[in-house]
């Protein structure tokens, strides 16, 4: 996100999500497998492609519930 720059802390990344209202897409899967936050988090693993990430947050968006309201979702299992 360049609005916080390259060495933003990871939670200085989740709150600028929530106020903006966006969701987390990460490859970090050490730091945020476990993150507790009022907005979806996406653990996308680095030997996924963009497709398969596409593919597996389509899954997600056609599910009938909020993934804010769930832990965070491992892409690599939809």
């Amino acid at each position: 996100m360049s609005e916080l720059g390259p060495e933003a802390t990871d939670d200085a990344i989740v709150a600028y999500a929530e106020s903006e209202g966006m969701a987390v897409i990460t490859t970090d899967v050490k730091d945020f497998a476990d993150r507790d936050a009022t907005v979806p988090v996406f653990v996308a693993p680095q030997d996924m492609t963009g497709g398969a990430v596409r593919a597996a947050v389509a899954r997600v968006e056609a599910l009938p519930f909020d993934p804010a309201e769930t832990d965070p979702i491992w892409l690599s299992a939809l």
